[in-house]
């Protein structure tokens, strides 16, 4: 190990002499020592970091040195639909070979320009509140038809016709099943965050067609330059290139959210693409569900120091009241409605777009044994629309996207479905109070669908707006005939009223101008305003003809658009969560899914989580989902529990937002418990005993996760 701290090379395999004995050779091949500890050291650090490390791993010269300070750190939820994804800094704790290594005197000229090149902390409030909201990218690769062009991520909403795409994505039942794609998107998405993504391939220089698909090297300039010439013709708003980088992937951390139960061989290969292809320094792992539940505790736990704060006299001075945080939490709706009971326990309830996961949690770790699977979501709900109305009216099975458009502004869940089917079969449609119309695109004016009410209902509305504007025109007339009888009896018969003269003038000016423009008399005054002389009838009947004519003109202009019509689909395809059979699966329901979860504890956890049940994910934006569910966890669950649902503001975000707040304040023992340093992971891929230290997660996660739970 001596030999190889100084950097011997292959000279360092041989045996040193004997005590006492010279050699001339090993005297030449110590002079020749500092020639090849240059030729195969690739760092400037490797000398100090050998005296701590193992054999293996100090002859991984090409390893960077990971950064010893306040760290840029991409947090990423990457989901079926979107990727969900924000840079923020935090200060994990590095290694004590690393801080000794830094200490040494490692210099490394990357290392120093990181310096420079680390973002300054946000001063106003704008860039506050845009780092604590997250990006959303589409996670997918997308490539017009009959063009070698490819875009990724945000790159694809930059086309506006959509459906002149072939999709590829990357996620399929919440799982990477194509890395390639996987790796575009995560390559665009740290070019959006503004970091600089360098490979520091292990066996190296970087392949050419590895390059060509991180978009590296001249030709991947040439590249961009044709993809935007090729978005043009399709369509394409103006693209906005990425921010200017203002740090590098080799001193940066990420934090994945990642689902339960992700197969080890994918795990391994995410890990080589974020270590090798992207270049990062440390990667942490956390699963959705349980920054979910940490963002619900931590809520409820600040809304219980403040409580308790105000009942002592209202002392603000607390340092550890976070009510930068409180504020925040407050803007996104993210506060639960109750007050917290000091049990630590979270039922999540994550239905996304590939499928629902329902994980119990305590103190912020999943309960392995009760975490169940729903292979429904909203790609499935999606799918299944898309067969509805291809079926029945227009043939949408090319069309994903306009279908997913119109599902995520109509469908709603029903909390009395069977009653609801009977009261539309008693109905003609057309006039059911459930009934709408999606108004599709036509790509030339229009880009997105609208929402409209169908022609009997809306006749219907209008009718009845114009009873209520006749009976509030009959009540203001009344009124004004009372009190032209009130000015007459105070100032007699032939005086008049302020009011009166006003409206003489007013006449007189536009009589005067009618006859100046070849116009004449009372004609005039009666086209240009209301005379006092028209009943009420008439201007009723003048009302309702303006309003007929308008209406004619509208339904001539809507006549040649084409609408999709929803009726009993609205709510029939949502049902899918709860009646998964109907549809040809052999599974329980949402609500069944989550009765099994609870009963999979402990006992003495069964009630805390039936009370803290926390509903996120892309479907928990349908309305009634939360309502729902909780009347069918009521009706399963033994009747002296009490059953609360409670849904976020933003349940897209909601897992992120947590995430953040954990890399932020969770401290640093809590960023080491789920991270592992690009050294260590080397060391694990260099190992003599690579079989039992590949699973160094699972290792990671033992020593920091109690019995039955997990982290990652």
């Amino acid at each position: 190990q001596a030999t190889m701290a100084t950097g011997g090379g292959k000279g360092s395999k041989k045996k040193a002499p004997a005590k006492g004995r010279t050699s001339s050779k090993s005297s030449r091949s110590r002079a020749r020592k500092p020639a090849a500890s240059k030729k195969s050291a690739g760092s400037a650090g490797s000398t100090a970091l050998s005296g701590s490390l193992s054999p293996a791993l100090a002859a991984a010269a090409i390893i960077p040195p990971a950064p010893v300070g306040p760290t840029p750190t991409l947090i990423l939820d990457t989901g079926g639909w979107t990727v969900k994804h924000g840079l923020v800094t935090v200060t994990p704790p590095p290694p004590p070979d690393l801080v000794t290594a830094s200490v040494a005197g490692n210099t490394a000229p990357h290392a120093v320009a990181a310096r420079h090149l680390s973002p300054p902390p946000p001063s106003s409030d704008d860039s506050r509140r845009r780092r604590r909201e997250p990006r959303q990218s589409p996670n997918a690769t997308a490539r017009p038809h009959h063009q070698l062009t490819v875009l990724s991520a945000d790159e694809i909403r930059s086309v506006r016709n959509q459906s002149q795409l072939v999709f590829n994505r990357p996620l399929e039942r919440g799982y990477t099943v194509d890395l390639g794609a996987q790796l575009r998107v995560w390559r665009r998405v740290c070019d959006v965050e503004g970091v600089d993504a360098v490979p520091s391939p292990a066996g190296g220089p970087l392949d050419p067609a590895v390059a060509a698909l991180l978009g590296i090297g001249p030709a991947a300039a040439a590249a961009k330059k044709k993809r935007r010439a090729g978005a043009a013709g399709v369509g394409a708003l103006p693209s906005m290139s990425p921010p200017p980088p203002t740090c590098v992937s080799r001193d940066c951390a990420v934090i994945m959210l990642t689902q339960p139960f992700t197969p080890r061989a994918v795990s391994d290969r995410i890990d080589e693409m974020w270590f090798r292809d992207l270049g990062f320094a440390r990667v942490g792992k956390r699963l959705v569900q349980t920054m979910a539940a940490f963002r619900y505790l931590s809520a409820l736990k600040r809304e219980r120091r403040r409580a308790e704060a105000g009942a002592e006299g209202g002392d603000d001075s607390d340092p550890n009241a976070n009510q930068h945080g409180t504020d925040e939490a407050e803007e996104c709706g993210d506060i639960p409605p109750w007050v917290d009971d000091q049990t630590e326990c979270c039922l999540v309830i994550d239905s996304g777009f590939s499928l629902t996961h329902v994980v119990p949690t305590v103190s912020a770790r999943a309960v392995s044994r009760g975490v169940r699977r729903l292979n429904i979501g909203g790609k499935f709900l999606t799918n299944l629309l898309k067969e509805a109305v291809s079926y029945r009216q227009w043939n949408m099975m090319d069309e994903f996207h306009i279908v997913n458009e119109a599902k995520e502004a109509l469908c709603y869940v029903s909390a009395n479905f069977n009653g609801e089917v009977k009261g539309a079969a008693a109905v003609r449609p057309g006039w059911r109070e459930f009934d709408r119309d999606f108004v599709l695109p036509d790509f030339a004016e229009s880009f997105e669908g609208t929402v409209r009410l169908p022609g009997p209902l809306q006749r219907k509305k209008e009718m009845e707006e114009a009873a209520k504007e006749a009976k509030r025109e009959a009540k203001e007339a009344a009124a004004k005939k009372e009190r032209r009888q009130d000015s007459k009896e105070g100032d007699g018969n032939d005086a008049k009223t302020e009011k009166e003269v006003k409206g003489d003038e007013e006449d007189a000016r536009t009589e005067a101008s009618a006859e100046e423009n070849g116009v004449g008399g009372r004609d005039a005054v009666d086209a240009a305003v209301d005379s006092d002389d028209e009943t009420d009838d008439q201007r009723r009947a003048r009302i309702l003809r303006q309003r007929e004519e308008e209406r004619q003109h509208r339904e001539a202009e809507e006549a040649e658009r084409q609408v999709l019509s929803l009726s009993v689909e609205r709510f029939a395809i949502p049902e899918a969560l709860f009646r998964p059979t109907d549809v040809g699966l052999e599974q329980g329901g949402i609500a069944e899914a989550a009765i099994q979860a609870v009963e999979a504890c402990d006992p003495n956890l069964r009630a805390a989580m039936l009370r803290n049940v926390v509903v996120m994910g892309g479907n928990a934006r349908m309305p009634g989902l939360g309502r729902r569910l909780e009347e069918e966890m009521r009706r399963l669950s033994p009747s002296g529990y009490e059953i609360r649902t409670w849904t976020p503001g933003d349940p897209v975000g909601y897992a992120w937002r947590g995430a953040r707040e954990f890399a932020s304040s969770a401290g640093e023992d809590a960023f080491r418990t789920c991270s592992v340093d690009r050294v260590e992971w080397e060391a694990s891929r260099r190992s003599s005993t690579s079989k039992d230290l590949l699973n160094i997660w699972a290792k990671l996660e033992e020593q920091h996760a109690a019995d039955g739970m997990m982290i990652m």
